[in-house]
């Protein structure tokens, strides 16, 4: 059986069982795949493969880029993309096994978690997210994504990080009657359908000032460490230096496990020339173009792999780059300017200093 990601045929293997556990309380609710062969092969290994007879390239030193294949390093774990048949994946997730020094990282990060607890936030962000790149089937749009349940309008809210596009999600799913379908990266197809991304929420805690109902959910079956470490680094680091990843069928009542077709759009804008939150119809080559400088920036640190992937490939021609880079995003640009074109587009410019309260109940009377 393959898991159905995003709509492709997702087979994932495993050589250490401690991984397969971990990251299967993420990846148990997508739904399995009626094809009947997979799309993209992934493995958890613990040696990666070798390509002994092949040309390659080593510049910067922390790449190996073959035909159709880059190596890389993301902090202490190793990746190998290789699309020279069907895209196959081959990771080597290092964790540690030091009790003291494991359980000190979880206390000193921002998550209260440790390597092998974070194995779902990676394998979303820097798995998932990447193969879309690679595949170039689908195009990405860093917004959370909700659905109104009476009217059936699919919402994505977009915006660079920390503008409140979790907040609205938080809102709309919890105290009106929507359900959640993306929280900070939304897949959408050529035909304008967002795809369920079950990765955890991350909630932040300026997310949850004044709303005991979120937090108690939160901090459901949490020890006294977990909620210490919180209080502690709340004081010490303020309200966006801590934060718990939470399922998002723990978080919310419902959620979406299939496609659905996006109706309208928002991009949030922090500005000081509005005292209050203003809500205006945008042009739809602005959103078009802001989404696409959104998403470059957002995974400009990610995606510099394969601009290293493709410099490398310029000195010997039978080495094909695995993805290039510009390509896509000019892809993308058109896609969503065939997307926006049929759907509405708006600006939300909300005061800089606005308290959480008053942004709330803004938004609770606008869509509620």
């Amino acid at each position: 059986m393959f898991y159905d990601i995003f709509g492709n045929a997702v087979k994932i293997t495993y050589e250490d069982d401690k991984i397969a556990e971990s990251l299967d309380c993420w990846l148990k609710y997508y739904p399995f795949s009626s094809k009947k062969k997979a799309d993209i092969n992934i493995k958890f290994v613990k040696s990666l493969p070798e390509y002994k007879k092949e040309i390659y390239y080593n510049s910067p030193t922390s790449y190996k880029v073959y035909d159709k294949v880059v190596f890389m390093k993301i902090g202490k774990h190793e990746i190998v993309f290789d699309k020279k048949d069907i895209l196959s994946i081959y990771i080597k997730y290092n964790y540690k096994t030091n009790f003291i020094k494991d359980y000190l990282l979880k206390f000193r990060s921002i998550g209260y978690f440790n390597s092998l607890e974070n194995i779902g936030a990676f394998f979303h962000e820097m798995i998932v997210v990447l193969m879309q790149y690679i595949l170039n089937e689908k195009m990405l749009i860093h917004s959370s994504a909700v659905k109104n349940l009476v009217t059936n309008e699919v919402i994505l809210f977009g915006g660079s990080g920390g503008v409140g596009k979790t907040s609205l999600e938080l809102l709309l799913c919890n105290d009106l009657n929507y359900s959640f379908i993306a929280d900070d990266i939304s897949v959408v197809d050529k035909d304008g359908y967002v795809y369920p991304n079950l990765a955890f929420p991350k909630i932040y805690a300026y997310n949850i000032i004044n709303n005991e109902d979120i937090e108690n959910k939160i901090f459901k079956n949490r020890d006294i460490l977990d909620k210490l470490q919180w209080n502690l680094m709340r004081k010490i680091r303020g309200d966006k230096g801590i934060r718990r990843a939470i399922s998002p069928f723990d978080l919310y009542e419902r959620v979406e496990r299939k496609k659905n077709k996006i109706t309208s759009y928002y991009i949030l804008q922090r500005t000081n020339k509005v005292d209050k939150i203003t809500i205006t119809e945008l042009d739809k080559g602005i959103a078009s173009y802001a989404t696409y400088l959104i998403i470059k920036n957002e995974y400009g640190m990610a995606t510099q792999h394969f601009i290293w992937g493709e410099y490398n490939t310029l000195f010997d021609y039978r080495i094909k780059p695995i993805v290039v880079l510009d390509e896509v995003y000019e892809n993308w640009k058109k896609r969503y300017e065939t997307l926006f074109s049929k759907i509405d587009t708006y600006l939300i410019e909300i005061p800089v200093n606005i308290q959480h309260k008053d942004f709330i109940n803004f938004f609770k009377n606008y869509f509620g």
